[in-house]
């Protein structure tokens, strides 16, 4: 840190992630607003570290990181899923701003599920019309598919689709 103060260039770091200390203060690297270090040094750490370690504060910090690097690599697929939300957020807040295309459709197939998460993130990104026709026909599903898909489509929809579902005579839709 005295470092950065001083407005010296770090040339590289090595840290031994099997040390709490050491992961941590990665972490707090990837956090310093002024850090110059090398761009190519960094995604490459993080992209290592990212493929074996499993600690999920760190994880979501990398990927972090790697979209902040402006990254453009696939991340591990299992990371959409992780068990952990703030790993999830991170991944999807990356992957859309890749402007991903394939990720509007990967949470799409999760609606319906155990899972509630991607409902909230799906509603809040553009979708096209095969996908709002997709949550339209969802509405004829299980009563999680109708719930979670009303949800979205409340989100999407224009004012007379919303009404539509606030009229709608199933009351999980008309809950959402």
């Amino acid at each position: 840190v005295e470092l950065l103060e001083d407005s010296q260039t770090i040339s590289s770091v090595s840290l031994a992630t099997s040390d709490d200390q050491a992961r941590n203060a990665l972490v707090l690297l990837t956090r310093l607003p002024n850090l110059r270090l090398p761009t190519e040094n960094l995604r490459d750490t993080a992209r290592a570290l990212l493929d074996t370690d499993r600690d999920d504060h760190l994880r979501a910090a990398l990927v972090q990181t790697l979209a902040r690097l402006r990254d453009k690599t696939a991340l591990p697929a299992p990371l959409l899923d992780s068990n952990n939300l703030e790993v999830r957020s991170a991944v999807v807040e990356y992957r859309r701003s890749l402007g991903d295309p394939e990720l509007p459709r990967q949470l799409l197939a999760r609606i319906g599920g155990s899972d509630g998460f991607y409902v909230g993130l799906l509603g809040r990104m553009p979708l096209d019309g095969t996908a709002l026709q997709r949550l339209s026909a969802l509405l004829e599903g299980t009563a999680e598919e109708r719930r979670q898909a009303a949800c979205v489509l409340a989100m999407q929809a224009n004012d007379a689709a919303v009404l539509r579902l606030l009229v709608h005579p199933d009351s999980r839709i008309r809950g959402e």
